[in-house]
């Protein structure tokens, strides 16, 4: 099992590194960036968010700070993944996704509007 999970780590950054890098970007990615307020922008809205992140993900140490910050928020957890989840796993987070849009619908009374033929994969 070890190796076949391996394997497929492996496998998730190989097709991550065929894709290419574009450095030319990052001085306009950092500037977008740094003008951001994550929190004042949870703080502000009112709808439900769900803070994704794997267990080893060295960058949620902040995650008790981004949940208070949140009116309706909740932090889920994804075991053996780290910070690029979407890349290493496209299919969990489309999972996910479509979690996350069933509770939408069960909150506003509108179960059954997520067609079949758009569950993800392995639904």
């Amino acid at each position: 099992m070890r190796a076949s999970a391996t394997s497929a780590a492996l496998d998730g950054h190989q097709r991550y590194l065929a894709g290419g890098f574009n450095c030319q970007t990052m001085p306009d990615v950092v500037r977008a960036i740094a003008g951001h307020d994550p929190i004042a922008a949870l703080r502000a809205y009112p709808g439900m968010v769900w803070l994704v992140n794997g267990d080893r993900d060295p960058f949620r140490a902040a995650e008790p700070t981004f949940l208070a910050a949140c009116r309706d928020g909740r932090v889920v957890r994804l075991p053996r993944a780290g910070h690029i989840t979407a890349l290493a796993n496209p299919d969990r987070l489309a999972r996910l996704l479509e979690d996350a849009a069933l509770e939408i619908e069960a909150r506003n009374g509108r179960v059954g509007y997520l067609n079949p033929q758009d569950r993800a994969p392995g639904r």
